[in-house]
């Protein structure tokens, strides 16, 4: 797109940070918007799971235990109990949603300024 409105130009500008950052800035930035659609998915089903838990609270299945048949269930705990654990994984999902956020760009300014590392001038 820039070669096609300015020229040659843009092949030649320089970021001063290597490609492998570029890349991974690139990835990233990519990241954010499958994780927040997936975010809002897993929230809805959590919601759909807890409205079907009030509209069928009474309704019992057989439970098991090592292959054999064990007390029966109450349908909504165990619609709950898979809730709980989808719950924990969209935290965890927020979580991978930060790290992601972070981007390398611009991380090692500091190193290269002329003030080294600790702010005392370099020598």
């Amino acid at each position: 797109m820039g070669a096609q409105l300015i020229g040659e130009t843009p092949g030649k500008l320089h970021t001063g940070h290597s490609q492998n950052d570029q890349v991974v800035t690139d990835l990233r930035l990519w990241m954010l918007q499958p994780c927040s659609m997936l975010l809002g998915l897993l929230w809805e089903l959590i919601r759909t799971m807890v409205e079907w838990t009030e509209v069928e609270h009474d309704v019992l299945f057989p439970g098991y235990s090592h292959l054999q048949r064990a007390k029966p269930l109450h349908w909504s705990h165990w619609i709950l109990s898979h809730t709980m654990a989808l719950t924990q994984d969209s935290e965890q999902l927020l979580e991978v949603q930060k790290w992601i956020g972070i981007l390398p760009l611009g991380r090692w300014v500091r190193h290269q300024c002329s003030e080294g590392l600790m702010g005392v001038a370099a020598v």
